[in-house]
């Protein structure tokens, strides 16, 4: 078989399990020596070959003309007599010479195990008519950097080409101009066969480009570059299968569809490439149909997905044991009913994360996990904007908010009760009729948001973010970690709130729920609008506590009661703090700037220290001391029933009142400040200090006596100090401020006094009383009166 030029090793074709080369040696010898070697060794018959010759009166091969059994073919060479294709056996077709369009006629065209050899670039292969499909049984080789067009370039009804064996080599490029719903499709119709050529689809009518595998076994190895104006489909009839190599990347600008439209429902397409295309993806094989991941992110990571893009089509998206990343999901964006479902056939969890910034209508479709396996799906909404999960989800992996936010459209939108939630960032909106979970729900810096979320098994895990929605059930809340956590609203579940560390915000009086409040570290802080709160809560401290925030200025009132935990606990208020109820088991510490009020009858028998700010007691304290540091104060109407040290300040009542202490030293530093408004009843209106032990007064320091804006009667006792036996210690100095404002003289032994005006105002530390009574020297002068008028009385008698 002489040919033009030698060609030196170059496969032509399978032949059963045989192997062909074409051995060129020189090109005064250009003989074909074709050889076939079956599994056992033993030759077998050799194909025939035949050389596309459209015009077979014009000198030379090629052209353009309909591939049937005519005699469009030269036989034995390029260059030998005219022919039929025989169309049975098996026989190897050359395309060479002058490039042109090749139809396949309404005759099948079989090479058996032949191969179609395209020799120069520009060969167009097609159907001869529109709607009907038209197959070539055999391979097809294409040369090292040649290209083969599939279909008419200006073909704008229907062209289907079905290719019965593999695709080897160069470029295939499926072209067409075709409009309305009119395709440029390939099938791969033989069992087993693979593409391995570039595949580049370009078919620039308002119609769409097609390749479908309509047998089993087929698998593309070449990448796929797609740049069609109008959308690709890419799937497998009913039973089939494809499968995309690792190195069948699509690439391109267009949208691609898996196993839609006429590319024919319920088969199963595997991608094991990892895809870099633009454009959409929509799934709309029949409900049985499946897409299945063969590797992460197989799926361009920003895609936008649809499903169910026809009435009743969606199939299955089987995310089989691998993660993807989309931009967007979303399902029958014309309104109408349609099937499919994401699942995981595969182990282990496969995350399904929605990443992009779009907000499409409500995914409605089915997320569930394996139907036979140990795979499960989680869901990630990261990205912005907004997605709506409707219908019934079984799912059971973990729904995470990143950032964006996600919305339930349903109780069963985010999957099983068992599955965790998750809100890290953005919003997890529970939606109007709300959720129920049993497994862990946890806030790491999202907002949980409308609705209702009821857990009766596990605490809800709040380290931090903002929950504007309602909290139920039977579970509590734990925080455990650094960060900020507002509970925003009135919250109904019944266990115990913990918190060990971070900020808790309470933006409600009923936020904490109604169990009990643990307090073992941490801040606990009003809301941010700053208002007042008074929770019901019963309290046991476990740790040491700071009470509000530079942020959050509202104060804190505790009504129920609080249990130490058998230890002594610093409480640190940033913001005023009241305790109405009893406080027992332990001692406490009390340090920051605000002031800490005790109403309750408190039974702790700890010591109690004030480090710094106030402490107000309008209740009861047990029998342990109490000291007050040089930078704090004690004030109020209560009872303290042990030993109270003063090194600060020390202000009885509440403009006035009484406070009653075991006993009382004022140490050098202090400061005792008394409020004197006028004369009349002890504690309503004038400070007084009761001491209960014999002999259990020490002064000490300075006292600071503020007097109303008035004179007050001579004769005036005012009952400062209250006890038996006899005091120690002396006070300093002892200043004054309004209408008897100066500094008193120390007139010895534990007097002091003050002159003012005609006056004469006494503190005596034994009698802890201060007494106003007129000055001595006004006194003198009307003694000297009274005598002179009884004088000038007698000398007057006497001269009579």
């Amino acid at each position: 078989m002489l040919r033009n030029q030698p060609r030196l090793f170059r496969p032509i074709a399978p032949v059963g399990s045989a192997t062909t080369f074409r051995i060129g040696l020189h090109r005064a010898l250009a003989a074909m020596v074709s050889v076939a070697f079956l599994a056992s060794g033993m030759p077998v018959a050799r194909a025939a070959d035949y050389y596309w010759d459209a015009n077979g009166s014009t000198a030379g091969t090629g052209g353009t003309g309909v591939w049937t059994t005519t005699n469009t073919w030269r036989l034995t060479s390029s260059a030998g007599t005219l022919g039929n294709w025989p169309n049975s056996g098996n026989n190897n077709a050359f395309f060479e010479g002058t490039a042109g369009q090749v139809s396949v006629g309404a005759t099948a065209v079989t090479m058996g195990t032949g191969t179609a050899l395209f020799n120069v670039t520009g060969y167009a292969l097609q159907t001869d008519a529109s709607t009907t499909t038209r197959t070539v049984t055999g391979n097809v080789t294409i040369g090292s950097g040649l290209n083969l067009f599939i279909n008419e370039a200006a073909a704008t009804a229907n062209r289907a080409l079905s290719i019965g064996g593999s695709i080897i080599g160069g470029t295939t490029t499926l072209q067409g101009a075709q409009t309305g719903n009119n395709a440029s499709r390939l099938n791969m119709s033989a069992a087993s066969t693979t593409i391995s050529s570039a595949i580049a689809i370009n078919v620039t009518g308002g119609g769409y480009a097609a390749l479908v595998s309509t047998n089993t076994g087929n698998l593309i190895t070449g990448a796929i570059s797609n740049s069609s104006n109008s959308l690709t489909t890419l799937g497998a009839t009913s039973g089939n299968a494809l499968t995309l190599a690792s190195t069948a990347i699509i690439s391109g600008t267009s949208s691609l569809a898996f196993a839609a439209g006429s590319s024919g429902g319920a088969g199963t397409v595997t991608l094991n490439s990892q895809s870099t295309y633009t454009g959409n993806t929509i799934f709309n094989a029949a409900n049985s149909g499946v897409i299945k991941s063969g590797t992460v992110n197989a799926l361009p990571t920003t895609t936008n997905v649809t499903m169910a893009f026809s009435n009743g089509n969606g199939g299955i998206f089987d995310l089989n044991g691998f993660n993807q990343e989309i931009a967007s999901l979303t399902s029958n964006p014309g309104g109408s009913t349609g099937g499919g479902s994401i699942r995981n056939s595969g182990g282990g969890i496969s995350t399904l994360t929605i990443s992009g910034t779009a907000s499409p209508a409500a995914f409605t479709l089915a997320i569930t996990d394996g139907a036979s396996s140990s795979g499960t799906v989680a869901i990630t909404r990261s990205g912005t904007g907004s997605l709506t999960l409707s219908g019934v989800n079984t799912y059971s992996g973990p729904t995470t908010v990143t950032s964006g936010t996600l919305i339930a459209g349903g109780t069963s939108a985010f999957g099983a009760a068992t599955g965790n939630l998750i809100a890290a960032g953005g919003v997890l909106n529970l939606g109007a009729r709300g959720i129920s979970r049993t497994g862990t729900v946890s806030l790491t810096g999202g907002t949980l948001q409308s609705g209702t979320l009821t857990n009766d098994v596990v605490a809800f895990d709040g380290q931090s973010g903002i929950v504007s929605a309602t909290l139920s059930g039977l579970a509590g809340l734990t925080k455990t970690t650094s960060g900020v956590l507002v509970l925003g609203d009135s919250n109904a579940y019944t266990g115990p709130t913990t918190l060990s560390a971070g900020t808790l915000r309470g933006g409600h009086n009923s936020a904490l729920g109604s169990g009990t409040l643990a307090l073992n570290g941490g801040t606990l802080t009003s809301g941010t609008d700053n208002g007042a709160r008074t929770f019901a809560n019963n309290v046991s401290v476990g740790g040491d506590v700071a009470f509000g925030d530079a942020t959050a200025t509202g104060g804190l009132a505790f009504s129920g009661t609080v249990d130490l935990g058998n230890a002594t606990r610093t409480l640190t208020t940033v913001q005023t703090l009241t305790f109405s109820g009893p406080i027992s088991n332990g001692g406490l510490i009390k340090s920051g700037t605000a002031l800490l009020t005790m109403t309750g009858n408190n039974t702790y028998s700890g010591a109690t220290t004030v480090s710094a700010g106030g402490l107000k007691v309008n209740g009861v304290l047990g029998s342990g001391s109490l000291s007050v540091a040089a930078s704090a104060w004690l004030m109020g109407t209560g009872t303290i029933n042990g030993p109270v040290t003063i090194s600060g300040t020390l202000t009885p009542g509440a403009s006035p009142g009484v406070i009653t202490l075991g006993s009382l030293v004022l140490t050098p530093t202090s400061s005792t400040v008394i409020e004197i408004a006028s004369a009349g009843t002890r504690g309503t209106d004038y400070d007084g200090v009761s001491i209960l032990d014999a002999g259990g007064l020490t002064y000490g320091g300075t006292m600071t006596l503020a007097f109303g804006g008035s004179a007050i009667d001579n004769n005036t006792t005012f009952d400062v100090f209250s006890f038996t036996g006899s005091s120690a210690g002396s006070l300093a100095a002892i200043e004054s401020s309004g209408f008897y404002a100066g500094t008193w003289t120390p007139l010895g032994s534990g007097t002091f006094q003050l002159v003012k005006d005609a006056q004469t105002i006494t503190f005596s530390q034994s009698s802890g009383d201060v007494i106003v009574v007129p000055e001595p020297t006004t006194i003198t002068l009307a003694a000297v009166g009274l005598g002179a008028m009884a004088y000038a009385f007698r000398r007057r008698h006497i001269r009579a």
